[in-house]
């Protein structure tokens, strides 16, 4: 009889995950740790040096969970979310021999479109029968569909100059 009531418990817990679902995405977009973990992703892989995001813009476009990971306190997540952003990047050309500044290459652009898929656990309470988010643990899982592309400073100025020759 124990089991009954544990196994019940599980079901009315999925329910109210389930249920609330679309809120927890709501939820999500305001949440600074996602923030954080894309803004760290776009600016880790190393280009060279003062890297600065220009701009970024995420969708989260759909949510599935995973209930047999879901317990009575923990619910897993998988995200699938629409990434476009541009940062600004300078190539280290070395330091001037006298004044010992650094000196860089002129800007270089990298691009990012497509769409990555974020794992997140989420620590959670029922109360009430509304769930509340405790904490909660974000990764990128999944970025095998974001595409990248970069333009250096000698490309630009070369499309440039082949945009006058054709003025």
């Amino acid at each position: 009889m124990r089991w009954r009531i544990i196994f019940l418990k599980k079901n009315i817990t999925e329910l109210f995950l389930a249920d609330e679902k679309y809120e927890f995405l709501e939820e999500l977009t305001h949440k600074s740790e996602l923030d954080t973990l894309i803004e760290n992703y776009l600016l880790d892989d190393i280009e060279g040096v003062d890297e600065e995001l220009e701009w970024y813009n995420v969708d989260l476009l759909y949510i599935e969970i995973d209930f047999g990971l879901t317990t009575d306190e923990y619910a897993t997540y998988n995200i699938t979310a629409q990434i476009e952003a541009e940062k600004v990047f300078y190539d280290y050309w070395g330091r001037d021999d006298d004044t010992k500044a650094v000196v860089t290459s002129p800007a270089n652009y990298k691009t990012y479109n497509g769409e990555v898929v974020i794992s997140i656990i989420r620590n959670f309470e029922v109360k009430n029968q509304c769930v509340k988010t405790r904490d909660l643990k974000i990764d990128i899982l999944d970025t095998s569909n974001l595409e990248t592309e970069i333009n250096t400073w000698g490309e630009i100025e070369d499309d440039m100059i082949e945009d006058d020759m054709y003025d």
